[in-house]
């Protein structure tokens, strides 16, 4: 039993040890080559030395992991005019959301736990609103302001 326990044991330990180093390279040398027509990376790693019938020697792989930083796209807000502000913060009962000045349609506003979930989500009647933040625990809240369609401003609160 003790035999067959150490077996397992042993087992176990070459094939974790097999899968943790299955996965690391290290490259005898690389850089990056430019010319008139572009540019390249290269790594040189994996060599495998391989003999021909005469007994050359020549090496025969190498090895590159190429990576790609793609920007799919940045939407520019197109906001006529919006003179907003929120106070107090941070905020122990109520935060005022006043707004001096917007050239549009009706304005939503959302409030958010760091969690993401939506804890308020209301038209906003007039040009002034008192939330209330009494009810919510002491921690950091996203007020999301928007027309409906497009968020125009995101406000940072801190509840006391």
């Amino acid at each position: 039993m003790r035999y067959m326990r150490f077996v397992y044991i042993l087992f176990f330990l070459l094939v974790v040890h097999a899968e943790a180093d299955s996965q690391v390279l290290n490259p005898s040398g690389g850089g990056n080559a430019t010319g008139s027509g572009g540019s390249a990376g290269f790594t040189i790693g994996q060599v495998i030395l391989s003999s021909g019938t005469d007994e050359a020697k020549t090496i025969s792989q190498g090895f590159q992991q190429p990576y790609e930083i793609l920007v799919v796209g940045i939407r520019e807000l197109t906001i006529e005019k919006l003179d907003c502000s929120l106070y107090p913060n941070p905020a122990t009962d109520y935060i005022r959301l006043k707004v001096e000045a917007y050239e549009g349609g009706d304005l939503y506003y959302k409030l958010f736990d760091m969690g993401g979930l939506i804890l308020i989500n209301s038209r906003l009647e007039g040009n002034e609103v008192m939330i209330p933040m009494q009810s919510q625990k002491p921690g950091t809240y996203l007020l999301k302001l928007s027309d409906g369609k497009q968020d125009l401003k995101i406000f940072k609160i801190i509840k006391r």
